[in-house]
C-alpha cells in the first residue's frame, strides 16, 4: 500500500474532487451522480471523483491509499471501536498520470496516480455529527474523517456498502432524483 495523501483538507462548502490533472473544470453533485445509487462518491462523469464531506467549513482529515489488490474491509479505520459508518465503491479511470486533489477553498495537491481503472472506496466517519457542527474554526479539529482508496479493478456499477448516518442516506437519495424531481422539489 502507498499513501498517496495524509493531512487535513481546508474545506468550504462540504466538498472534494479529485481530477485529472489537465482538467481543473469542476462538476456538480447531480452531474457527477447521475445513474448512481451512492451520492458520496460521484463518478459519472469520466476522469472526475466528486466528494461529499460532511463538514460544511473546516480542516478535514483525509488519506488517499492506493493498493496493489482489494483491501481489507475497515481497513485504516479510525479506531478499533471506531469502524467507517459510511462506505460507497465506483470505478475511476484517471485520464493524466497526475491527479489533482481540490478542495472547495481551491487549494490543490497533485498526486501520482497512473491512468488506469481503479476501485475506489470511499470511506467516512462522523458526518451526522460534523453536519450538527457544520463549520469550525481553523485549527481546530472536525468529528468526521476520510479515507479514499483506490486499486487495479475492471469496471463495476457504484455501490453502497454501508450507511449508518442520516447524512449519507440523504446524499445517497439526492443522487437517485432526476432532474424533474429535483425541480419540483427546489
Amino acid at each position: 500500500m502507498v499513501v498517496l495523501f495524509n493531512d487535513v483538507l481546508p474545506l468550504a462548502h462540504g466538498q472534494v474532487t479529485l481530477v485529472s490533472a489537465d482538467d481543473h473544470d469542476l462538476v456538480s453533485h447531480a452531474e457527477a451522480t447521475t445513474g448512481q445509487a451512492n451520492g458520496l462518491c460521484g463518478a459519472a462523469v469520466a476522469g472526475h471523483l466528486h466528494l461529499v464531506i460532511g463538514t460544511d467549513t473546516g480542516d478535514v482529515p483525509f488519506r488517499i491509499e492506493l493498493f496493489d489488490t482489494e483491501p481489507v474491509l475497515d481497513a485504516a479505520a479510525p479506531g478499533p471501536d471506531a469502524p467507517w459508518e459510511d462506505i460507497v465503491e465506483v470505478s475511476f479511470r484517471p485520464e493524466t498520470d497526475v491527479v489533482a486533489l481540490v478542495s472547495t477553498e481551491g487549494e490543490t495537491d497533485d498526486l501520482e496516480l497512473p491512468v488506469a481503472d481503479y476501485r475506489v472506496r470511499f470511506c467516512a466517519r462522523g458526518m451526522d455529527a460534523a453536519a450538527i457542527d457544520d463549520t469550525v474554526p481553523s485549527g481546530e479539529a472536525t468529528r468526521d474523517r476520510y479515507a479514499l482508496q483506490l486499486w487495479p479493478a475492471p469496471f463495476a456499477p457504484d455501490a453502497v456498502i454501508r450507511v449508518s448516518t442520516r447524512a449519507a442516506a440523504s446524499w445517497h437519495h439526492e443522487a437517485t432524483l432526476t432532474a424533474e424531481q429535483r425541480a419540483a422539489r427546489d
